[in-house]
């Protein structure tokens, strides 16, 4: 019998069991959202990760923990940085190239370190006022590069995977 051990999310060779689990969820994430909704500590945010860790089908995966974000400007700010930690590639050469509002910031990134990102996203402009109108520029950006993404967020009693895609 195996031990079961409390602790945080299993990942790599901690990861087993879940396998079938992971593959209905890739094919249901195909078609559709997905919330996965549960007690804590039975392993919705170590599946998260498992599909964040081993994508499929040339999905990009992104998460972005939202447990402690207050406001809307805190969200966008977060999923700015999340899509620039988890896929900056993907960022760098299609979010952000031909976009003046995140061209500006990264010039100054350049000079500073890259975990100062978020700091000079919160002061380039009063995003409490522009933050919808930045989010939605993000989107149409996120829609218009044709990849298959999926965020990914997880708090303690819900996983949600959004098919931004479908």
């Amino acid at each position: 019998m195996a031990d079961f051990i409390v602790g945080s999310p299993a990942r790599e060779g901690d990861f087993w069991f879940r396998d079938e689990f992971v593959k209905n969820l890739w094919n249901s994430i195909k078609k559709h959202n997905v919330l996965l909704i549960a007690p804590r500590r039975i392993g919705k945010t170590t599946v998260m990760y498992r599909m964040l860790d081993h994508p499929k089908d040339n999905w990009l995966v992104i998460h972005l923990n939202v447990e402690e974000l207050k406001t809307p400007e805190d969200f966008f700010i977060t999923l700015v940085d999340a899509i620039r930690e988890h896929q900056p590639a993907y960022f760098k050469d299609t979010l952000a190239k031909g976009w003046d509002y995140l061209k500006g910031i990264l010039s100054r990134i350049q000079k500073i370190e890259v975990y100062e990102f978020k700091i000079e996203l919160r002061r380039s402009e009063d995003l409490k006022k522009n933050w919808e109108e930045r989010a939605t520029q993000l989107m149409e950006r996120v829609f218009a590069s044709g990849e298959k993404i999926l965020f990914i967020s997880s708090v303690p009693t819900f996983c949600l995977g959004y098919n931004v895609t479908s």
